[in-house]
């Protein structure tokens, strides 16, 4: 369960190569209609008494058992924005199914 679904997505994954050869993001579909809860975070990198950078990312939320990995690219079915997914982690419960997190950024 999702403590906040933002939308619906659909999960493209893998790679193909363009006319001049290039390694390029191919769309193949892993999964639509997924139900992500998404929203904007923020982490403090680096030395915070020195030079504390802020860093501003998208943390995500899926149910148990949802076929994310890193690399892959979700696309919002509604606005048409595209996310790729940096890190997976999985919930942090031993005693039962929690949603797995993830980290995203968003591209163009």
């Amino acid at each position: 369960m999702i403590g906040r679904a933002t939308g619906r997505f659909t999960i493209y994954r893998g790679t193909t190569t363009n006319d001049s050869g290039d390694t390029i993001d191919g769309d193949y579909i892993v999964a639509s209609d997924v139900v992500l809860g998404l929203r904007n975070a923020t982490r403090v990198e680096g030395d915070p008494t020195t030079a504390p950078r802020t860093v501003r990312y998208i943390r995500g939320t899926a149910t148990p058992g949802t076929d994310i990995r890193a690399q892959d690219r979700i696309k919002d079915q509604d606005s048409g924005l595209r996310y790729v997914v940096d890190t997976v982690e999985p919930g942090l419960s031993s005693t039962r199914n929690t949603d797995l997190r993830f980290d995203c950024h968003r591209v163009n």
